[in-house]
């Protein structure tokens, strides 16, 4: 009775250690087949979890990787239109300076403005017509707009196209030059829209006082009472610098050598409206003084009217052109940097990827060699445990077969 009781025992033991070896090895060959170590919460909670949030970053990538070459995409049809845009105008100046020749008639003449004037359309139609994904890109409708280019709120970058139709304002290229006994010039302006800025730039003759005053006539200002005048110093050398002293005008000076530019801008739009002039006093030695003045919108050069009829107007279009080509080259530069920042977040992205994916690699991948060590280990447990049971259940004959040869 005793033997019979012992056995059970063991054939008890036995079967649970085969039963245990066997979810090892359905474990281990599960695991070595998907090449994953977890399949459940139960395998590693916490690596579970942190694999979960590299997956989401790693998912939010693939669709910031989308948005950066889409934002790409965009300004690459933009700078595409604005180099046909410079194109045209360095054409444009091309033909006014063959209308500066005093040999040609006025036949000649009206044949180079049809040209021109054609031009000028194919300007308006470019502005009109870019488009990406049928988004209007430089008819102003645009705007300024944010690419995601992370995988989290608030990693945006934002995005601005120019305006270039040619109907916002006017230029004119040959502004009136005055100058009194003391010495002082007076650049005027006018047919200024809402939301435009002035620029001025000047060549120097000899200067005395060191001084350039802006003077805005009051009935056109709206921010407070009292706007004074704008100076900007001149150092003696070839560089000018800029003061800011009443109402939120701005007159930032850039140049060297024997030239400066100064700006005015209507940053909220309300700056001056109207139709309304602006005078430019530079006082000297009652020397000389060149100087040539436009009207652009806000961030923008246009041309409006571009006329070769005489040499002064064929003049004065190649200065008009000159200074559109530099604007349309800084809506390049612009693009460009905005093209190069998007770049460096699309390779920032692919490194940051590839690092994810790496980590996420060791947190949940299989390694393959201790996996196998252990699927071994228990398959030889699992048939050891089996071979074991099989002879237990032949105790009880083989204890009678003894029992009967030493009786």
């Amino acid at each position: 009775m005793s033997g019979i009781i012992f056995n059970s025992f063991q054939q008890s033991v036995f079967s649970n250690q085969i039963k245990v070896q066997q979810n090892l090895v359905a474990e281990s060959s599960t695991k070595i087949a998907s090449g994953q170590r977890i399949h459940s919460a139960g395998d590693d909670a916490a690596g579970l979890q942190l694999s979960n949030r590299l997956n989401s970053q790693a998912s939010g990538m693939d669709v910031s990787f989308r948005n950066i070459n889409e934002g790409l995409s965009i300004l690459e049809v933009a700078d595409a239109a604005i180099e046909e845009s410079t194109s045209i105008f360095q054409r444009v100046r091309e033909l006014a300076v063959r209308a500066s020749n005093g040999s040609l008639g006025q036949s000649e003449r009206d044949s180079i403005q049809v040209e021109i004037t054609a031009l000028k359309d194919e300007l308006d139609r470019i502005s009109e017509t870019t488009s990406f994904g049928g988004e209007k890109l430089l008819n102003g409708s645009f705007g300024s707009k944010t690419l995601q280019v992370g995988t989290d709120a608030g990693e945006g970058l934002s995005i601005t196209m120019p305006d270039l139709t040619l109907d916002k304002m006017t230029i004119n290229s040959n502004p009136e030059l005055f100058k009194n006994s003391n010495g002082y010039f007076s650049i005027r302006d006018a047919a200024a829209a809402e939301g435009d800025y002035l620029t001025w730039e000047v060549e120097r003759g000899p200067l005395t006082d060191n001084w350039i005053a802006l003077n805005i006539p009051s009935d056109t200002a709206t921010y407070g009472s009292d706007y004074g005048n704008w100076d900007a110093s001149y150092d003696g050398g070839n560089t000018w610098g800029a003061t800011k002293y009443y109402g939120n005008y701005l007159i930032p000076s850039e140049g060297g050598g024997d030239s400066f530019l100064v700006r005015v801008y209507a940053y909220d739009n309300s700056t001056y409206e109207g139709n309304e002039s602006f005078a430019l006093s530079i006082q000297t030695n009652g020397g000389e003084l060149r100087a040539q003045g436009h009207i652009i919108d806000d961030a923008d050069y246009y041309m409006k009217d571009f006329n070769v009829n005489t040499i002064g107007d064929a003049q004065n279009t190649i200065n008009a052109a000159d200074g559109a080509i530099r604007h349309l080259d800084e809506e390049r530069s612009k693009i460009a940097a905005i093209q190069n920042k998007l770049d460096h977040s699309l390779h920032n992205l692919a490194e940051n990827q590839i690092n994810i994916e790496t980590a996420k690699s060791k947190i949940i991948n299989t390694d393959l060699a201790k996996e196998t060590t252990k699927y071994a280990k228990h398959s030889i447990l699992q048939n050891a445990s089996s071979a074991i049971l099989s002879q237990a259940k032949n105790l009880p004959t083989n204890r009678l077969q003894i029992m009967a040869q030493l009786s």
